[in-house]
Order: C-alpha cells, then structure tokens, then sequence
C-alpha cells in the first residue's frame, strides 16, 4: 500500500493506491463527507479487496476537506475537481482506469463523466437518484439494492434500460447501507471487474 497527497484546487488530497500487475486500475470516490464517508469506507474496502483479487490496482481518495485532504465540502461541485486531479495523477500509469463510487461518490463519478464526456468503464454503487441521471454513451455497470429507499431501483432500471452499454445489478433486500451484503457485493463485483 502507498499512500501520498496529490495537489488540488483547494489543497492537498490524501490517497491510498493499492498496486497490482494488471494495466487496468479502479478510482474509488467515498460517500458523503457531511455523514462521516471517507476513503476508508467499508464498501470501498470490499471494492480494493475484489480489484486485488483479479490483478487491479485501486486508487482511493479523500474529498476535499475529509481526512488530511484540505478544503471544505463543496456539495458535490468542487468533488468532481477533486476526482479530476487524482485521474490527472494516475491516468498515465495505466492503460486503463475504471471509475466507481458509493452514494455521493457514485453522483461524483457520474458528474465528472458528464462533464469531461468521459470515456471510461464505470461502476456505480448505489448512486442516489434525487437529481436526474445524465446521458453517457460510456459502460456504466450500476450496483444498488431493492430496499434502498435513497437509490431507486426503478428509476436506476429505466435509466439503464435507456441506454445501450448500461447494466443494472440488484441485490435482494439490501437497503443503501450494503454492509450487511458484503458477500453480494464482491459476488457482482467479481463479476463486473475484468482486467
């Protein structure tokens, strides 16, 4: 494991990379900073858990202001700088780099793809569904359970129905905290993560 700081537009931000032999690596974004997300997160633990199993090296990041990344939270615009910067860093060590992110994360990783007109594999795990859904011609693979009353699964299941590369992955009787679904969760990302 290596840990570092990469400079953003507000400061310093703190990540952790987590090396592999493939070419390809996994950017993790963490939940909402305001209800205690970080890069330390478990669901993004059992991410870098399953990318090391299948040879993928995994970057994880603090938003501004979280951890020893400085700043304060920026409701989801600065975040999306935040994640530019450390794909600025990264993107050159790699031949290939997936985008995930959990909750606020996800929105984060969504934003970024819109806005850039992203190219890059995506993998979104529970992405909260208040604000409508951009229109990526990217493959997006979208985790989310059936009793998540922040992510719905209808909305997620239209939004991928709409588009021609979206896959949508739900787990049955899991709510928004996949915690308790552990094993789910790595059994659709085994399946979701290929070198």
């Amino acid at each position: 494991m290596e840990f570092g700081t990469t400079e953003g537009e507000s400061g310093d931000l703190e990540w952790m990379f987590e090396s592999a032999s493939s070419p390809t690596a996994l950017v993790l974004c963490h939940p909402h900073p305001l209800y205690g997300g970080s890069m330390l997160d478990g669901v993004l633990e059992t991410a870098t858990r399953v990318a090391a199993s299948r040879s993928i090296s995994s970057i994880r990041f603090n938003f501004r202001g979280v951890g020893a990344s400085t700043g304060a939270f920026d409701h989801g615009v600065g975040e999306v700088s935040d994640l530019a910067n450390i794909v600025k860093e990264f993107e050159a060590r790699f031949e290939r780099l997936i985008l995930s992110g959990y909750s606020f994360g996800a929105n984060v990783v969504l934003s970024f793809a819109a806005q850039a007109s992203d190219d890059r594999d995506l993998v979104l795990i529970a992405p909260p569904t208040q604000d409508a859904l951009p229109d990526l011609k990217t493959k997006v693979d979208v985790i989310v359970g059936d009793n998540d009353p922040i992510s719905s699964t209808k909305v997620l299941s239209d939004w991928t129905q709409a588009g021609t590369n979206r896959t949508l992955h739900v787990i049955d009787d899991a709510d928004h905290f996949l915690g308790a679904y552990g094993s789910d969760v790595v059994d659709v990302l085994e399946r979701v993560l290929v070198k």
